[in-house]
């Protein structure tokens, strides 16, 4: 099960939202060339907050944000309190002491669990300075404390008018400007970013444009963000009198510089030498686990469904039920050559390079020497989906003229990008195959490098237990693989099609239910090794609770149930050491019997070890003329339901990562469903339904 952001929320109800592990959304904005101006944009001492604040960390963690953000909306003369004696207003953290000390007079914060918030983050701090020439950074908001806010200088404010107590101790001296990612098919769409908004501007802050809200369950999140940018520089240029570099002109923020006459080692995803392995490690906090045990979920036809199983006891890995795991992929043979091919690099695909930042902000992208082929192998995103930005950028970069005009023109043209790439799961070299074929499109390695994104790890929930399983880490992986509508093109999820090519190795038995074969080279064959994936753990607060007498019911549909076998694994380790526990329910959807029904013989075992202690209840939607889904069940039980929300029990829900959108409309109606039952009963419940 894939995971993205986590949501608690009222009446004791977890939540986990899925994200497209195989075909990511993201957005890259243009980098232009910076020019100077003798006229100076902004006043020295005025500070501008650009807030792409896309996480929970700040509310549902606890993060630095929360108590200014979240506690006490009119209590704020907190806020002008003097917090000299705090450790963390007088150190590095300290945003405020931050942007004085570098010079700064732009932020962009970010939270982000998957790295797309980061992606984001970055490429509109670097717009921002390279077309208005504003020194910005990029902080992570977990990294910063925000204490001081209320002593940024402004000598644009008077001191009359209506919120004269709100700048007296409030942020009047913060401009700032909001963008969440959000999923529209769930209760509490953008919910993060609205109460972030909604307090900031209670304490006196000022937003310039509107509030952009991405919906990745449209699939909108790169159009969602190029409209909010539309809308959102013009007010900002109003605002502060910026000065636009006309220009389409850009310089890369990266030097390639090719070594032919390295002979040393090369990075690569194994990192065949020690020194080069240490540094990896250092950076990304993954570890080489070995796949100690693999086997096929589901069965003939449909999807594949494939349990995964890890050895950790040599490793420095450990993790709690409930937690998350972290899987690096690496692109497909397939992908590598179709890219290389299509930028001309094939044929000096093995060709050392060493990359180089030419801004101190900047680190570099992936640790070098490396080739052409390991970079588009292991360490840039070549199979996520193509944005209009990523066409603009290319556009202003390649050589040959008719290219240049077709580019620019899809670039500025949102329908006929949307038409063109709408259903086609076209990433950036299939686009460029289907624009111009069997042509090489020539950009600088230093652009595409900065405009395609990093390969970000995947997240998938684990479903094995601490308890019972400490020395192991299980997930449970559905395979994204399916023909293009009206193609002869194959889609192929990144990851999951990765970790079913590494299984097969440990498993030859794992059927590869695919139309065409997919194959991942690895850098060197270690035979006297078992098949290994680079993972670390990501720390969850999707928990049992820590009073085990309070009821649960969970809600799984097909991988979703990932995590609540580690739920139900760890209650098997407390009935057979005799202690009391009070009763767990699932509930759980899936197609069919003997097509999908994930961990069967385990559910039937753990059913009659535990007794009345676990309670199962099975949607099988493909069984029967008409399809029975998970809500159709939870409103069956509805009286027990909502007794049990109301009582105090609690509630975990997660929705499966499938990529196709009635399926998440499905999740979102159980969704509601819980929720009309948590705050008004049955009567709600079917009202909600109807």
């Amino acid at each position: 099960m894939d995971i993205g952001e986590l949501w608690p929320s009222q009446a004791n109800l977890w939540h986990i939202l899925p994200t497209k592990d195989s075909f990511p959304t993201r957005c890259k904005s243009d980098r232009l060339e910076q020019t100077t101006s003798d006229v100076p944009v902004f006043d020295a001492m005025t500070t501008v907050l650009t807030a792409v604040l896309v996480s929970l960390i700040a509310y549902f963690c606890h993060g630095p944000l929360h108590h200014l953000l979240f506690q006490a909306s009119t209590k704020t003369k907190s806020l002008g309190a003097d917090t000299d004696d705090d450790p963390d207003v007088s150190s590095n953290r300290c945003i405020v002491k931050r942007l004085e000390e570098e010079e700064k007079n732009c932020v962009v914060s970010f939270g982000s669990q998957s790295g797309n918030a980061q992606e984001f983050a970055e490429k509109l701090g670097r717009e921002a300075h390279t077309r208005f020439s504003l020194r910005s950074t990029v902080a992570e908001i977990d990294e910063c404390t925000y204490q001081n806010l209320h002593k940024l200088p402004d000598s644009t404010i008077d001191d009359d008018g209506p919120f004269h107590k709100l700048r007296e101790h409030g942020l009047h001296n913060l401009s700032y400007a909001a963008f969440g990612l959000g999923n529209s098919s769930y209760a509490h769409f953008n919910a993060v970013i609205r109460k972030v908004d909604e307090r900031l501007q209670l304490c006196g802050a000022r937003r310039h444009g509107p509030l952009g809200e991405a919906d990745d369950g449209k699939g909108t999140n790169a159009e969602d963000f190029i409209d909010w940018k539309d809308k959102m520089w013009p007010r900002v240029i109003e605002a502060f009198g910026l000065v636009e570099h006309e220009t389409e002109e850009r310089e890369p923020a990266f030097e390639v510089i090719e070594t032919p006459n390295h002979h040393g080692p090369i990075f690569q995803a194994d990192y065949t030498d020690r020194n080069l392995a240490q540094q990896a490690q250092a950076v990304t906090n993954h570890c080489f686990a070995p796949i100690s045990n693999s086997r096929l979920l589901s069965g003939a036809g449909g999807r594949s469904y494939i349990h995964v199983e890890l050895d950790v006891k040599d490793t420095k890995l450990e993790y709690q039920t409930g937690d998350h795991l972290s899987v690096s992929p690496i692109n497909s043979d397939v992908e590598v050559e179709r890219f290389l091919r299509v930028f001309g690099l094939w044929d000096k695909r093995h060709e050392t390079i060493r990359v180089r930042s030419l801004s101190d902000d900047l680190g570099p992208p992936f640790p070098s020497p490396c080739s052409y082929e390991s970079v588009a192998r292991f360490y840039i995103d070549i199979c996520g989906p193509v944005s209009r930005e990523v066409i603009s950028t290319f556009a202003n970069s390649v050589s040959n003229a008719k290219q240049k005009t077709t580019l620019r023109q899809l670039g500025k043209d949102k329908e006929a990008f949307l038409t063109l790439t709408g259903g086609n799961f076209y990433n950036i070299a299939a686009i460029m195959e289907a624009l111009f074929p069997g042509e090489a499109v020539n950009v600088h390695f230093a652009i595409i490098i900065e405009a395609v994104p990093k390969l970000q790890p995947r997240y998938y929930s684990i479903s094995s237990s601490s308890a019972l399983d400490a020395n192991k880490v299980s997930i449970t992986v559905a395979i994204e693989s399916f023909p293009i509508h009206n193609t002869n093109r194959h889609f192929s999820g990144v990851a999951t099609n990765f970790i079913l090519d590494v299984a097969s190795t440990e498993n030859e038995a794992i059927s590869r239910s695919r139309v065409q074969p997919i194959t991942y080279t690895l850098p060197t064959k270690r035979p006297h090794l078992q098949p290994s994936l680079s993972v670390f753990v990501k720390t969850s607060t999707f928990r049992l609770p820590s009073d085990p007498t309070i009821p649960i019911l969970m809600v799984g549909p097909g991988t979703g149930v990932a995590p609540f076998r580690g739920f139900v694994r760890e209650r098997v380790v407390m009935h057979r050491q005799g202690k009391d526990f009070a009763p767990m329910t699932l509930f759980y959807g899936c197609r069919k019997r003997t097509e999908d029904f994930l961990y069967q013989e385990e559910w039937e075992g753990y059913t009659a070890e535990l007794g009345s202690k676990f309670r199962m209840y099975i949607a099988f939607s493909r069984e029967q003329q008409n399809k029975i889904y998970v809500q159709d069940l939870i409103l069956e039980q509805s009286r027990d339901v909502a007794s049990l929300i109301q009582n105090g029990g609690h509630v975990g829900y997660c929705p499966t990562c499938d990529i196709h959108i009635d399926i998440r409309k499905t999740s979102g109606s159980w969704t509601s469903l819980l929720f009309a039952l948590s705050s008004g009963g049955v009567e709600n419940a079917q009202g909600d339904r109807e």
